[in-house]
């Protein structure tokens, strides 16, 4: 994660580094990030289909998070 979190600030919105990031937070079981990071990504890159498996099992157990926690 520490890896990641330094590359993001080197190289901002980068749909790879963000999956990554996403990826990173789930499986420390932080889920509030890891939408947020899969949300970045997506607006960013709208197009790609990297990590999209992920983050639609992350909606479907998880489903989506209330605006307010995306926010915070």
């Amino acid at each position: 994660l520490e890896k990641f979190s330094t590359l993001d600030v080197r190289y901002p919105q980068n749909p790879y580094i963000l999956e990554h990031l996403a990826e990173c937070h789930l499986q420390m079981s932080n889920l509030e990030a890891g939408h947020r990071c899969f949300e970045l990504m997506r607006q960013v890159d709208p197009y790609t289909t990297q990590g999209l498996d992920l983050y639609a099992m992350l909606i479907e157990r998880h489903g989506k998070p209330s605006q307010g926690m995306l926010d915070g």
